[in-house]
């Protein structure tokens, strides 16, 4: 190889590894890879700039020897991905179809299965729904809502929904899951916000019922039995939301029971979270409460707003599709670096959230409200995939839960017991995949909760 050619394939080599760098400080700082992350690819791409600096200084041949083991790895790197793309099950299209959905895994197992799964993103579904005429709008995250909340010295912080809306929910077995909220934008049919109540859920999307179908959730099939079943389930909340929303709209309403539904891969880490937010840190107070049940109109209006401020435009979505296309995916080695994402053991979570005292005021405060009206509350410990699986990522505060809400006299209903003992746990997932319950987990959930609903109505 000659000299300059040499040169200049060290050279165009520097400058890859120089946008690489770039490339993952971008990615950080859009939240699509974390600070580790950055830390090691920064390190390694850094380490190889500077020995292919140094490589200039080398005699011609031995500079050319260089050049030539540079196109020789390359070559074999996308000869290995080319292969990985013509073996696949899922064309490269697919594949660039599912990284813009919110579950990318879920959506190649469904297609490389033979199943269908609509590819569309959320506020895609919803703009189709507003086209035809529709009132539709997203469901809410609630940990973005809080913030922007908390900091604000007059009005309501909402809570809820928005109310008799088409709300577009999720899709993680292959169809949007789209309801209409109820009167105070929960997931439930109209007509359940009055007394008597023979039973509440709350917690967060877990007890919501995340994408499954509302009959087909755990309130929804309690419901069967107990009509008067009210579902307060609300996405990415910890149990300073669930305690807000217990005493908002609960207490009017004097549930006989109510279960506090608890799941153990991240509401330790919302609750941690939550702290911050001195406005929820007044529901630790007896008796607090915004009386948001009163004012649903000045709710609606809030969170409209929110969503729209919050919506990106449909121009913007259309650009951050580039990345994700088949011609982009194949540069960027997404075969080949999924196949070596998925030998990498997860590691276990460095950050201890765990606020034993926060967490024990909560659930006195829960519990004496509920008693309050002589209602009974039960802590339901929902197990993850995690721990299912035997994977190291899996909350280690378990038993330190457990043993606090015994203390405490709080009935426990624990999950894990209940779904390891199955001869298959993995199936109560879609795809066998990380994420919330399919319908068959959700039945198994409610079939956990009813002889106890049934104890406790003689």
């Amino acid at each position: 190889m000659g000299s300059r050619i040499a040169n200049l394939t060290i050279a165009a080599a520097i400058l890859i590894a120089v946008a690489m760098i770039v490339g993952a400080a971008l990615g950080y700082h859009a939240g699509r890879s974390g600070a580790g992350r950055l830390m090691v690819s920064c390190a390694v791409l850094g380490v190889a700039v500077v020995l292919l600096i140094a490589s200039f200084r080398l005699q011609p041949s031995r500079r050319a020897n260089v050049a030539l083991a540079l196109v020789s790895s390359v070559s074999t790197v996308y000869v290995v991905e080319a292969v990985l793309v013509m073996l696949s099950p899922v064309t490269t299209a697919q594949v660039a179809a599912c990284m813009r959905t919110g579950e990318p895994f879920k959506c190649i197992a469904a297609l490389s299965a033979g199943d269908a799964f609509d590819t569309r993103t959320k506020i895609e579904v919803v703009r189709d729904l507003q086209a035809d005429g529709v009132d539709a709008w997203p469901s809410i995250l609630h940990s973005p809502l809080v913030a922007a909340y908390s900091d604000r010295q007059t009005g309501i912080m909402p809570l809820g929904g928005i109310s008799g809306v088409s709300t577009v929910h999720c899709n993680e077995s292959g169809e949007w899951v789209v309801y209409t909220s109820d009167e105070h934008g929960f997931n439930n049919p109209e007509g359940l916000h009055e007394a008597p109540l023979d039973v509440a859920v709350v917690g967060d999307s877990f007890a919501r019922g995340y994408c499954v179908e509302p009959p087909q959730n755990a309130a929804g099939l309690i419901r069967r039995r107990y009509p008067r079943t009210l579902n307060l389930g609300i996405d990415d909340s910890g149990a300073l939301i669930t305690l807000a929303t217990l005493k908002e709209y609960l207490a009017p309403l004097e549930p006989r029971v109510v279960l506090w539904m608890y799941f153990e891969g991240n509401d330790l880490y919302d609750l941690d979270r939550e702290k911050g937010s001195a406005r929820l840190l007044r529901y630790l107070e007896p008796g607090h409460a915004q009386d948001l049940a009163a004012v649903q109109n000045e709710v609606d209006r809030e969170l409209r707003a929110y969503v729209r401020a919050m919506a990106p435009p449909a121009s913007t979505e259309a650009r951050l599709q580039g990345r994700d296309r088949p011609l982009y995916r194949f540069f960027a080695l997404a075969q080949l670096r999924g196949k070596i994402s998925l030998l990498t053991r997860p590691q276990k979570r460095a950050r201890d959230p765990y606020d034993r005292e926060l967490f024990r005021r909560v659930l006195v405060e829960a519990r004496d409200t509920t008693r309050s009206w002589d209602g009974a509350l039960y802590f339901v410990y929902l197990t993850s995939f995690q721990r299912l699986s035997g994977s190291d990522d899996v909350e280690p505060h378990r038993d330190e839960v457990l043993e606090t809400v015994r203390e405490l006299g709080i009935p426990v209903i624990d999950l894990y017991e209940i779904f390891r003992a199955h001869d298959d746990p993995l199936a109560y997932f879609p795809y066998r995949l990380p994420g919330h319950y399919n319908e068959r987990g959700y039945r198994a959930l409610a079939d956990a909760v009813l002889p106890v609903i049934e104890d406790a109505h003689p």
